[in-house]
């Protein structure tokens, strides 16, 4: 199995690019800025790993095209809900448009992999305590830039399998937490 990932050099990135290199599957990926190419997981092939502006289309069907995965896992993100209300304007930019590049690069590049959006549980907003447990159904209610842009981005991989059969799924995953995780999240 070929991977591509998005966001590889971030902290769910790494864990995943350890996990799928120890499963024996061909790793593939991007990552923020030519610096964060020097501090790669191990045994993943520098060649196989680009820095890129996930806002890119042609860098990315460039990428794309060459990797040919059979799977591509969106992690690339303004992750932060803090860091969303300090810039709203990068969290669209880097979630919404990101995510459009890489939908119209694989797109453009004629591959047909499966497409695993990574949004988050943020999309749900304020839910109370009637309303629980949470299930895939219930209502989008962001409450922060950083909701919106995940919920958008959702949307967004519904839209591109609507018109253009790009195979999606869209997660919502609740709070992750591990070892190297960034100060701030926990």
């Amino acid at each position: 199995m070929r991977v591509f990932v998005t966001g590889i050099g971030g902290f769910v990135g790494r864990h995943l690019a350890r996990h799928l290199l120890d499963l024996g599957w061909e790793v593939w990926g991007t990552v923020a800025t030519p610096e964060a190419l020097n501090d790669l997981v191990e045994g993943l092939p520098a060649t196989q790993v680009f820095a890129a502006d996930i806002t890119d289309c042609e860098a990315l069907t460039g990428f794309v095209s060459r990797a040919k995965p059979d799977a591509v896992i969106h992690l690339a993100a303004v992750s932060s809900v803090a860091s969303s209300w300090v810039d709203p304007a990068t969290t669209v930019r880097v979630n919404v448009l990101g995510t459009v590049s890489l939908l119209d690069a694989i797109r453009n590049s004629g591959v047909d992999p499966l497409v695993i959006s990574i949004g988050s549980s943020e999309e749900y907003g304020h839910v109370p305590p009637s309303e629980l447990p949470v299930t895939e159904s219930h209502a989008l209610r962001p409450s922060n830039p950083y909701a919106v842009s995940k919920a958008a981005q959702g949307w967004l991989a519904l839209q591109y399998y609507d018109k253009y059969r790009i195979r999606t799924v869209h997660l919502r995953p609740f709070n992750h937490i591990g070892p190297d995780q960034p100060q701030g999240f926990i």
